[in-house]
């Protein structure tokens, strides 16, 4: 089937998954990135704030919203357990058919 331009932006291709963060004592939903997440995201491969910079990109409330959009989000979650933080990174880079071996090989680690 091909699909027309109405198809594309009326499709709901921006899954989410649920994942199990012991270190926080339960779950967080994370959502796969649109277009213009991923070109933004792809931009933080050389920060040394990486996974938390794809973290707070991908974790959404019941909503789909993200809920660390501010600099000031980001800044607090930064402060939180690095184990959780990579879990999530990790599973939002596997979601969005990227691989952490990958980032960190981008990133020269």
């Amino acid at each position: 089937m091909i699909l027309n331009k109405d198809a594309i932006l009326n499709s709901d291709d921006l899954p989410t998954e649920v994942l199990n963060v012991p270190e926080w004592g339960g779950t967080v939903t994370i959502k796969a990135w649109s277009g213009s997440d991923l070109s933004r995201i792809l931009g933080f491969v050389d920060k040394p704030s990486f996974y938390i910079d794809v973290a707070a990109a991908s974790i959404v409330d019941d909503k789909g919203e993200r809920i660390f959009s501010s600099p000031q989000d980001v800044q607090a979650l930064s402060k939180k357990n690095g184990q959780a933080i990579k879990t999530i990174a990790s599973a939002a880079l596997d979601l969005n058919g990227l691989s952490a071996s990958a980032a960190e090989t981008d990133r020269g680690n």
